[in-house]
């Protein structure tokens, strides 16, 4: 329960991490469309949008070119500007 709280407190309401992650509200994810979900991923999902995090014991040849050949056509888009308010 104060996983869902807590980031209120921490980020000041509005700040889009006061929302709680993982979880979402009933409400809201009841009424999300397919539409709604393409739109969001249309929308933020870019690669210049996109942060990859590889743990573990990797060789930067075999990883750049495993990203290369399973990324190397998604191509950078624009982005909205995110703004927040002061907490």
């Amino acid at each position: 329960m104060a996983l869902r709280v807590m980031n209120k407190y921490l980020y000041g309401e509005g700040h889009p991490y006061s929302n709680p992650s993982g979880t979402g509200y009933e409400e809201t994810i009841e009424n999300l469309t397919r539409d709604d979900v393409v739109k969001f991923y249309e929308t933020w999902i870019k690669p210049n949008n996109a942060t990859i995090v590889v743990p573990g014991d990797v060789e930067m040849k075999y990883l750049k070119s495993k990203l290369e050949k399973s990324l190397g056509k998604w191509k950078k888009a624009d982005v909205p500007e995110m703004t927040f308010r002061q907490a």
